[in-house]
């Protein structure tokens, strides 16, 4: 059953959401987790959350040409991890990040699906 979580971002950003993630893996041997955001301007991506990658990809980001939509459109809305032991199966440095590319900060939606696969 997929559940819908919210959380506050301070608008436009890269907002780590793997603890949220791993909370509905937890209790779950092996499977696969779909997360998508469901907040307008928002998408979700995997990347080293990392102050100095970070500020890199805003300026990756902000030196694309042409409107935000534009710049969305180059993002997934949805990822699909797998899980194992209860939890993510994500590289040894990587995270599962919220790219806000709204102005304005508010609570954002994800909506999560894990499952749970036999064997």
């Amino acid at each position: 059953m997929a559940r819908i979580l919210e959380l506050e971002s301070g608008g436009r950003g890269a907002y780590d959401v793997t603890p949220l993630l791993e909370k509905e893996a937890g209790g779950v041997e092996s499977g696969i987790l779909v997360a998508s955001t469901l907040s307008p301007h928002t998408r979700l991506v995997t990347i080293e959350y990392e102050p100095r990658l970070l500020r890199d990809f805003e300026r990756f980001l902000d030196s694309l040409p042409g409107p935000d939509l534009l710049r969305e459109s180059i993002f997934p809305v949805s990822v699909a991890v797998p899980v194992r032991g209860g939890g993510l199966e994500l590289g040894s440095f990587q995270q599962v990040v919220l790219l806000d590319l709204n102005e304005a900060p508010g609570r954002r939606r994800i909506m999560v699906e894990v499952v749970a696969l036999d064997g």
